[in-house]
């Protein structure tokens, strides 16, 4: 079993085995070259990823991977509605960033 740490404005993912005290990493987590902030979290069993593309300034989206922890390869689950991303940004306000949470199979952004 393993617990992961993540650096959000970098995308640096490391592991860590709680049985061997071992550290592994790190992995470069940014599936889309635009992301400039993201955290991760599991839902279920799944390690999932929530990354916002863009700049601060002007997001682009919000979007969502499953990653497959022995490859550190992406599948992307899905990207936020507009009206939805407007309301996470508020009136004349930055996204600046984001935090995941999880249970069982719920993400809450």
């Amino acid at each position: 079993e393993l617990m992961y740490v993540m650096e959000k404005a970098s995308g640096m993912l490391f592991s860590f085995s709680p049985n061997t005290r071992a550290w592994a990493g790190p992995y470069a987590v940014r599936p889309d070259p635009s992301v400039f902030f993201s955290t991760v979290g599991f839902a279920g069993d799944d390690l999932i990823l929530a990354g916002v593309t863009g700049h601060s300034e002007n997001v682009e989206t919000l979007k969502i991977w499953k990653i497959m922890p022995e490859s550190m390869e992406f599948d992307e689950i899905g990207e936020i509605p507009t009206e939805l991303l407007e309301k996470l940004e508020g009136e004349d306000s930055e996204l600046t960033s984001i935090s995941l949470m999880t249970a069982k199979d719920f993400i809450y952004i």
